[in-house]
């Protein structure tokens, strides 16, 4: 039995382009949102020691949530 030549099939460089403006446009949304997130828990009165230690404490477990899909 033989096996078939491997050949490239669709657009590799626009899948890529695809792939990595889709993450691009994520990571900026995620910024964006963490932004507002700290300037609407500074208009709560939260303070700036407790909103760094929450953002921070989400991005850890973002982190590790997509270390385990990985």
């Amino acid at each position: 039995m033989t096996e078939a030549p491997i050949t490239t099939v669709g657009r590799p460089r626009l899948d890529a382009f695809l792939v990595y403006g889709g993450r691009g446009v994520r990571a900026t949304g995620m910024g964006i949102l963490a932004v507002l997130i700290a300037i609407y828990l500074d208009a709560t009165g939260m303070s700036a020691p407790r909103i760094g230690f929450l953002l921070g404490f989400s991005l850890v477990g973002g982190v590790a949530l997509s270390s385990v899909v990985v």
